[in-house]
């Protein structure tokens, strides 16, 4: 598990660093509860979602 957050989160980090100012920083934290192994779509997907929401907040 991970190995997949930090492969979707590399790939999809540039979300984030287009949007960011020059001194400001982002503290993320990811939690999963759950039995089953997602497969990687699925976590990049919901990386995507997550970054673009956090954009939305600014």
């Amino acid at each position: 598990m991970k190995r997949l957050l930090r492969s979707a989160f590399l790939l999809n980090k540039f979300i984030l660093e287009e949007k960011k100012e020059k001194y400001k920083s982002y503290h993320i934290v990811f939690l999963y509860k759950g039995v089953i192994l997602p497969k990687f779509e699925e976590i990049n997907h919901s990386m995507k979602k997550i970054f673009y929401d956090i954009i939305q907040w600014e």
